[in-house]
């Protein structure tokens, strides 16, 4: 059973009922759902923005259909929508990403499901599979091998969708390339092909991953995914890439997979590898996010093999628990992700040097800028002071 942590007593009952969602998708038993929504004064709309933030709407859809008979009317439709209109959606995306991996097979294309899809494939989910929300299919190929994957592609119909931005940046600055299929009257679809989980650094990440691969047999074809240490590591990565920063779904996918593989986990590759990739920090952070859900499934010497400080373990968890909840909206979620970045590194060094190194398109991608125009090229070269004066012209509209 999910044990409750110290922290909740400052929540909202909006952000526990949020919370408490989660937790009924690990344990299917959301024993506190109906005090949670017996409160007198609740909030929907705000639940309806932390839902949506955290991507949670599908189960809490189902999880309420069965335990919220004091739901108002709109809530339930606006739910029942949004989920209907989502497991669709992800029914397509499945079947498109088998249609797609049975060609890539045909041609001896190597290639391993990441997120959503590799989710689907190893049955994270279990009975609320398509419940999970997925924007798009993200797999993993050689570089040597992108070419071909890149001829493949186009042929069935995609084209590089590059968001406005030379190739040049995406092949040699990024590590994936993104490609979009849309026919009059069909639903669009998206892939992204990865060469690498995040920029090239001193320590190479994750080494030996293509030879630790796993197989699991969907629609009669074999599909690789990543170890479950592996796929561990690479939603601890994917923290550093912005996005939605501390979005509930992703700490679910974690807690998922700790207990679907709980009794093989290889923490001993876990300690080495995290050690020796630079990842202990950004590892540390993610399971001390799994936490808010469950604790359950975490060996208690984690934090000796990981060693974060005493300051960084009180830091991180801090973080976390103020920055999870609230009001949400880009603004906020911005400032969360740069404040972020300090806890995501095993060295102070490494997030100052990815600040300073960030490619002028990311930067202006960041801040809604044209990333060509000389403007831009003038407030890319004062990046940092550029950084300060819009927080502090965007704390001046909220004070």
């Amino acid at each position: 059973m999910v044990k409750v942590t110290n922290f909740e007593g400052s929540l909202s009952s909006e952000e526990k009922l949020v919370l408490e969602t989660a937790r009924w998708v690990l344990d299917n038993q959301g024993s506190r759902l109906p005090g949670l929504l017996s409160c007198e004064k609740l909030d929907w709309h705000y639940y309806w923005n932390l839902l949506d933030f955290h991507e949670l709407y599908p189960f809490a859809n189902i999880c309420l259909g069965k335990d919220g008979g004091d739901v108002p009317s709109d809530t339930k439709e606006f739910l029942q929508t949004r989920s209907r209109a989502n497991a669709i959606y992800q029914f397509y995306v499945w079947n498109e990403f088998i249609r797609i991996a049975k060609i890539f097979l045909e041609k001896d294309l190597d290639f391993i499901a990441l997120k959503g899809i590799a989710f689907m494939a190893m049955g994270l989910y279990g009975d609320y599979a398509w419940e999970r929300p997925m924007i798009d299919m993200d797999i993993l190929v050689r570089q040597e091998q992108l070419a071909r994957f890149t001829d493949t592609l186009e042929g069935l119909g995609y084209r590089k969708h590059l968001m406005g931005l030379r190739e040049s940046y995406w092949r040699n600055r990024g590590y994936h390339l993104a490609f979009v299929r849309q026919e009059p009257g069909t639903v669009p679809s998206m892939i992204e092909l990865h060469w690498a989980f995040d920029v090239k650094r001193k320590n190479r990440i994750l080494p030996f991953l293509w030879e630790r691969v796993h197989r699991e047999t969907k629609e009669g074809i074999p599909i690789a995914t990543l170890s479950a240490e592996d796929t561990l590591f690479s939603l601890a990565l994917n923290q550093r890439h912005y996005g939605r920063t501390l979005c509930l779904k992703h700490a679910l996918d974690a807690s998922l997979l700790l207990k679907k593989y709980r009794s093989i986990l290889d923490w001993g590759y876990i300690a080495k590898e995290s050690s020796s990739s630079g990842l202990r920090a950004a590892l540390f952070y993610l399971l001390s996010f799994v936490r808010m859900i469950c604790d359950e499934y975490i060996p208690g010497q984690t934090d000796e093999d990981l060693k974060p400080s005493a300051f960084k373990k009180y830091a991180i968890r801090r973080f976390i628990q103020k920055n999870t909840f609230g009001r949400k909206n880009e603004r906020a979620n911005k400032e969360a992700y740069l404040r972020s970045l300090f806890f995501l590194f095993d060295s102070l060094s490494e997030p100052v040097w990815y600040m300073l190194n960030v490619p002028q398109e990311k930067f202006a991608m960041f801040y809604g800028l044209d990333p060509y125009e000389k403007k831009t090229k003038i407030l890319y070269q004062s990046r940092l002071v550029y950084g300060l004066l819009e927080k502090f012209r965007n704390d001046t509209k909220t004070s």
